[in-house]
């Protein structure tokens, strides 16, 4: 019993939408019920008829009401619930009027109610729609009102052109208790099960409410969390704005402390520096200074990669800037191995590190070439980053130029704590007029792209360099971020990128 009323009302609530007015949801799950119950009443009715009264053609005239029950059960589904109930009232009135005529011409008689029963049902399907809609659409009620009028004073006259009198049959006793018994069937047993479908409707749209109150809840506390999520978006929005601000101000401060292109230029040969970093600052630097060793004057060139990037490596780069100024200010350096060992002492006292086990390992990797200006001989050192130097060889014979490459490694520890300390390597190579080197950071060659989204790795960035190091150093730059971009494609950069190239 229970599933059948959960059946009864899903269905009851065919056609009925959240958008719809209360009062309008009540009535088309109302008519659903009364039209459903209307069809499965002509269905028993026609098949008692025939079978029990062997009336076959009154079966079949009942059952023709069938196609209207499903058309006006297809209009609600569609929402259009009024026309289906005004089209409902007006047809079903001229039906029982045609049919009743029809049995009549056919000499099917009047027996059973076949007079009364009609004729009640077209005044019960004219007043349907204001029983159960209201007058909340006052123009078909009364339109309905007026065609259910008009067929039952019009259903009298019709049958007394066959001698057939609503009058004449109440003297007789047999008909008067069949006009009272269609009669009030019609009138009482409708009523009756609306009164019962009511209430099954009352208990669902009691359930419904409880629903309905318990979505607007949530959907209160849904806008509540909208509202507190939005307000917590828009603080950090504006922490973000903050931060980035500050980082933005930080960059200013970071290109400050750096060579400037003047000063570069002024000091340097023909150079370029590629300077990328992966974040707004950057944990790679460069360095230039201008010394005097041993009475001659030297140029003194360095590229550094901190450990880390972003804010952490540009603090990293600032602390490694400020070191070698000192150091070449206040100590009597000699030798770019000198340097990096006085810096790694340095950058361990400043961060305080002491070799001890779990404690932090913060350095850097570093090329520094310091470049005899009279005599173009250079002294070098580094951690990690090593120097690569292109030199002109003339082929006479073919009358072509072609590059060798010679490589300054660099000793494999950084400028800071480690595990198996030692003094820094010196290496010297007398440069000549046409050399190009370059030192750089491992930004370039460690980024990740191509196809497979693996590290350009060092061969390819020597690659490079070999084929472009005869180009101007303008066009050489162009060059290697043009590669650099292609390579990344449409993946992030992974570090910081450095490279710096000087022609003697």
């Amino acid at each position: 019993m229970a599933s059948f009323i959960n059946l009864w009302r899903r269905m009851s609530h065919f056609g009925v939408r959240t958008d719809m007015p209360e009062h309008l949801q009540k009535a088309t799950m109302l008519f659903n019920q009364i039209m459903r119950i209307f069809g499965l009443v002509i269905i028993l009715a026609s098949i008692t008829i025939s079978i029990v009264f062997h009336l076959p053609t009154i079966s079949w005239l009942l059952v023709g009401m069938l196609p209207l029950v499903a058309i006006t059960l297809f209009l609600t589904l569609r929402g259009k619930i009024f026309v289906g109930a005004t089209l409902f009232s007006i047809a079903t009135p001229i039906y029982f009027l045609i049919t009743s005529i029809y049995t009549k011409t056919q000499g099917i008689g009047i027996d059973l109610g076949l007079y009364f029963a009609p004729r009640n049902a077209i005044l019960i399907a004219a007043l349907l729609p204001a029983v159960v809609f209201g007058f909340k659409n006052i123009r078909n009620v009364i339109f309905s009102i007026l065609t259910g009028v008009i067929c039952y004073s019009f259903y009298d006259y019709a049958h007394s052109l066959f001698g057939v009198s609503a009058f004449q049959l109440i003297q007789v006793p047999k008909y008067y208790i069949i006009m009272i018994i269609s009669g009030g069937g019609v009138f009482i047993i409708p009523l009756l099960i609306t009164l019962f479908l009511q209430d099954i409707s009352k208990t669902y749209e009691d359930r419904l409410k409880a629903q309905n109150t318990l979505i607007e809840k949530q959907k209160e506390e849904i806008q509540a969390q909208n509202e507190y999520t939005q307000s917590q978006n828009q603080i950090i929005s504006k922490q973000f704005n903050d931060i980035k601000d500050s980082i933005h101000y930080a960059k200013r401060i970071q290109t400050a402390v750096l060579p400037s292109t003047n000063y570069l230029q002024h000091f340097l040969f023909e150079h370029f520096v590629l300077f990328l970093p992966k974040d707004i600052v950057s944990g790679d630097f460069f360095w230039l200074k201008k010394t005097k060793i041993n009475e001659n004057e030297c140029v003194i060139l360095v590229a550094a990669d901190c450990t880390g990037h972003g804010v952490p490596g540009a603090f990293m780069s600032i602390l490694g800037v400020t070191l070698l100024n000192e150091i070449v200010r206040n100590t009597a350096i000699t030798k770019a191995s000198q340097l990096l060992d006085e810096l790694r002492v340095q950058i361990k006292m400043s961060l305080q590190q002491t070799g001890e086990k779990g404690e932090q390992q913060d350095g850097m990797d570093i090329a520094v070439c310091i470049i005899n200006t009279q005599n173009l001989q250079m002294n070098f050192a580094g951690a990690h980053n090593p120097c690569w130097i292109f030199r002109a060889m003339n082929n006479e014979q073919l009358f072509t130029i072609n590059y060798s490459l010679f490589t300054l490694e660099a000793d494999r520890m950084p400028v800071g704590v480690f595990i198996r300390e030692k003094s820094f390597t010196e290496q010297n190579i007398q440069l000549q007029s046409g050399d190009i080197f370059y030192i750089f950071s491992d930004g370039f060659h460690s980024q990740a792209g191509g196809e497979k989204n693996l590290p350009l790795k060092s061969k390819n960035f020597k690659r490079i360099l070999s084929e472009i190091c005869h180009l101007p150093m303008l066009e050489q730059k162009q060059i290697l971020e043009n590669e650099f971009n292609k390579w990344k494609g449409e993946y992030s950069q992974t570090d910081d990128v450095l490279v710096m190239a000087v022609k003697v």
